[in-house]
């Protein structure tokens, strides 16, 4: 099953006005020119990073995401279907199924 998704990207604001995406990107330049390897450990800090990307690299890290959540998502589906969570459905669609209200696909 695939998640079909549409949200507005935010922009995080801190207290005084100033862009964090833009500070978290500018002290990981700074760590990167001192030959430090960053750790990202949190969502600003890796929007901060994607921020530095070049577009096509984005459209990697986008692409990545986007089959990351298909494979949440179906690995939820299993785990609902094995604890029984669909069995109910299931019941449902077979016994509408047996009383003629199914129609073919086309």
């Amino acid at each position: 099953l695939k998640q079909n998704s549409t949200r507005q990207r935010p922009c995080a604001k801190s207290q005084n006005g100033t862009n964090e995406a833009a500070n978290q990107a500018a002290k990981l330049a700074s760590r990167a020119q001192k030959g430090q390897v960053p750790t990202m450990s949190t969502v600003q800090e890796i929007q901060a990073a994607i921020t530095q990307l070049e577009p096509k690299k984005i459209h990697a890290v986008d692409d990545w995401l986007q089959e990351y959540r298909q494979e949440l998502w179906d690995r939820q589906i299993e785990a609902g279907a094995k604890a029984g969570n669909l069995d109910s459905l299931i019941k449902k669609a077979k016994a509408g199924y047996r009383a003629g209200k199914a129609t073919p696909f086309p």
